[in-house]
């Protein structure tokens, strides 16, 4: 949806942005995201002039610093952005599910255990984390951490 608000400055494109409560996340990427060029970043905050956490990577280092995963089914999908920094994993997420709810936002692991998740306030909400994998970047098999079970 284009009035998602975003975290993302004007040269870049929006990959991800929702507002989570009072707070916004974005992941957003230079327009010229590639494997000789651009740079990938994450978002977390009230407002552009009130970024809480920020978190990037040239294209050189991208798929060092960040884990892009994807996984799809006849009537869903589900992908992944996630990071570590120092013992923390943060796990962004999109699951769109025909017969099941949607869901969004972005979880906190520490040892492997989550201890927050940020939920988007609209499930959904602007989405094209897929384009990571179009610019030519490595995709693994999604965790599903967001999926709902049956």
């Amino acid at each position: 949806m284009d009035n998602e608000p975003n975290l993302c400055e004007s040269d870049e494109a929006i990959l991800f942005s929702c507002a989570t409560g009072t707070k916004v996340l974005s992941v957003c990427a230079t327009k010229s995201l590639s494997k000789s060029e651009g740079k990938l970043t994450y978002r977390f905050g009230e407002s552009k002039k009130a970024i809480e956490l920020a978190y990037s990577a040239n294209y050189n280092s991208l798929e060092e610093k960040f884990n892009y995963s994807y996984s799809s089914y006849p009537k869903g999908a589900v992908s992944e952005l996630s990071f570590s920094i120092g013992q923390y994993l943060y796990t962004v997420h999109a699951d769109t599910h025909v017969f099941k709810d949607s869901s969004a936002g972005v979880f906190i692991e520490r040892h492997g255990e989550i201890i927050d998740y940020k939920a988007c306030n609209n499930a959904y909400q602007k989405n094209n984390l897929y384009s990571i994998s179009k610019a030519g970047f490595n995709t693994s098999e999604a965790r599903g951490i967001g999926t709902k079970p049956d």
